[in-house]
């Protein structure tokens, strides 16, 4: 599946040069922070190991859309749902939380639409 990492953020932070930080850069930076949040206190399982290193792989290219299967997104949505982060990352998680939702929602809908569209049809 593709992940669009242009995410519509309202605050950008500043980079060491001052420049803002835009949409997929951003993104991607905000999954960094949440799985390294999430794993801080206890070590990566080995399964997650390898899809994060796998999504970090993606992430290496700069795209602005990466390709993902569906166990990754799953991965990156369960830590973006259940990982508490520090106050002033709210605004950017809430905008991730919600974009990951809408990218389940459209994802259950392909799919449904696929199985109908492979349900023989009946002759009149």
């Amino acid at each position: 599946m593709k992940l669009d990492l242009n995410m519509p953020f309202h605050k950008e932070p500043k980079d060491a040069k001052g420049d803002d930080i835009k949409g997929p850069a951003l993104a991607r930076l905000v999954l960094l922070r949440i799985i390294d949040a999430k794993y801080q206190q206890k070590a990566m399982p080995n399964n997650e190991s390898r899809m994060w290193g796998k999504i970090l792989d993606e992430f290496a290219d700069e795209k602005d859309v990466i390709e993902i299967d569906a166990s990754q997104f799953d991965f990156l949505k369960d830590a973006v749902d259940k990982t508490d982060m520090p106050p002033a990352f709210s605004s950017w998680l809430w905008i991730v939380r919600e974009y990951f939702e809408t990218v389940k929602a459209e994802e259950k809908i392909r799919k449904e639409n696929e199985k109908l569209r492979a349900m023989p049809r009946s002759k009149e």
